[in-house]
């Protein structure tokens, strides 16, 4: 199953840990790494959460080397590959504790990292994307083109997570300011990698502009395939 890790409202999560099989993963927006402090809470919440593999985004660091991600991400996720950040802005990293599993076959793009991994225990493969997509509307039909092109082979078992900047239905947003073309070609592409949402129990939403009348959306999720359901079919968020 997957535990939220909720922020002070608690109808918003800051992260989520996808608990499946002998495995965990979590994903994050961290909203940046640059500063010390940030670090240091990312890295308490890895501590409690111990995944197995962690997938961070906007990061908003251009490079990491194994010092500065050993601050955040503790001793056990030794490995890891990153997307730099353009700038100051994006930026994701994908770490896993390479004595459980074993990752391979690095894929970097423009909003997305993707790695197979193989669980040492089970044996069990799969193909992980890791996204962070783009705040402008206008970016936003390129990013879900990027994610179309890149899918894993048909067949193969496929976690597709993170921040996606975007939402499919009106009920993932607290007010009727849609963009109605998007949310349709989220859904087409949803329909045409065959990728199902795992559902998000206990939490509605997981951003907030933190205002006093506040904009609230759901913008980080977990989907997977039939494969991958099949292989872990009691995961849930």
């Amino acid at each position: 199953m997957v535990l939220l890790v909720s922020s002070v409202n608690s109808i918003v999560c800051s992260c989520c840990v996808l608990m499946a099989d002998n495995f965990n993963v979590l994903s994050w927006n961290v909203r940046g790494l640059n500063m010390p402090a940030a670090r240091e809470a990312v890295l308490r919440i890895i501590q409690d959460a111990r995944p197995t593999i962690a997938c961070l985004q906007e990061t908003k660091l251009q490079h990491i080397d194994s010092r500065l991600a050993s601050e955040f991400l503790g001793p056990k996720l030794k490995d890891f590959a990153f997307l730099p950040a353009d700038g100051v802005r994006g930026g994701i990293i994908l770490a896993w504790d390479p004595d459980y599993v074993e990752a391979a076959g690095l894929v970097l793009q423009e909003f997305s990292l993707n790695m197979n991994i193989r669980q040492r225990l089970s044996n069990f493969s799969f193909s992980i994307t890791t996204v962070y997509g783009p705040s402008a509307d206008v970016d936003k039909p390129r990013f879900l083109q990027e994610l179309l092109h890149n899918r894993p082979p048909q067949g193969t078992p496929w976690l597709c997570i993170g921040d996606f900047n975007l939402i499919y239905v009106a009920q993932d947003k607290n007010n009727m300011n849609l963009n109605r073309a998007l949310m349709g070609r989220f859904r087409n592409f949803l329909d045409n990698c065959s990728l199902k949402e795992i559902p998000l129990n206990g939490c509605k939403f997981t951003w907030s502009n933190e205002r006093s009348s506040p904009t609230l959306v759901r913008l980080d999720r977990v989907f997977c395939c039939t494969e991958w359901e099949e292989m872990s079919p009691n995961s849930l968020l």
